[in-house]
């Protein structure tokens, strides 16, 4: 009988050239990174845990092509097939074969690590936590993308997720998010959620999206709005303090 990590492994191996999130996604990533890069250091080292087909590695490679030379990347994902994609894509990154919550890294420390769209895949998530924390410099940041399980449209979720993931996903609300991210010790310093209440625009008519768009405008103002949007972005940071807290 396979472990529930070789039936993730198959899973995605199968669907290996199906996973794409969006264009807008990757750049959003990718501009987080940017916006807390330390332009100070003379070199600094980028993981994107969980880098599937390496599609938000690349877009993050191009984003810091600014600073030249002086960015190192890695990657690492699940599925074998997957990383080779990756290394297609991404020639001059270090791309590996591994498995959360255990890694290999040993003499190396990153400097930003994202794991986005990850954690709802992860059969142990606080524990992969846990490990993200002990790769992550002093000062680094981890950034974290994830579903927003309090969302209205989670029943249709639910029912459709076979469609897009060969595993179990675990949707977890704002509540649960900020308990596993607090019990692994890290504090959040920016949150925001985005992929509105609202479908894509695109094959509407013009009267329509802005209908839509008028309505979002209207939802904006109401503070529960947040736990309505389809997604999560946290930018985190290690809090030793948190580690010693009983909760």
């Amino acid at each position: 009988m396979k472990d529930i990590y070789s039936k993730t492994r198959d899973g995605y191996n199968s669907i290996k050239s199906d996973i794409f999130v969006s264009h807008s996604h990757y750049k959003l990533v990718s501009d987080m990174v940017d916006s807390v890069y330390d332009k100070k250091e003379s070199r600094s080292i980028v993981l994107d845990a969980g880098c599937g087909n390496g599609y938000l590695l690349s877009s993050i490679k191009k984003t810091l092509s600014k600073y030249g030379d002086n960015v190192e990347y890695y990657g690492f994902d699940i599925s074998d097939q997957m990383v080779l994609g990756a290394k297609e894509l991404n020639t001059t990154a270090h791309v590996d074969v591994q498995t959360l919550p255990c890694t290999s890294y040993e003499d190396v420390k990153f400097d930003i690590i994202t794991c986005s769209e990850v954690l709802e895949h992860l059969y142990k998530p606080l524990e992969s936590l846990l490990e993200l924390r002990r790769i992550l410099t002093d000062n680094g940041h981890l950034i974290v993308t994830v579903p927003n399980g309090d969302r209205i449209s989670i029943d249709k979720v639910i029912k459709n997720k076979k469609k897009f993931q060969p595993a179990d996903d675990v949707l977890l609300t704002y509540s649960e998010l900020n308990y596993i991210f607090r019990k692994a010790g890290f504090r959040m310093i920016h949150v925001q959620s985005y992929g509105g209440l609202f479908p894509e625009l695109t094959q509407y008519s013009k009267m329509r999206k802005m209908f839509i768009r008028l309505m979002s405008r209207i939802y904006s103002f109401n503070p529960l709005y947040n736990l309505r949007q389809k997604q999560f972005l946290f930018v985190l940071k290690k809090d030793d303090y948190l580690l010693g807290v009983d909760y």
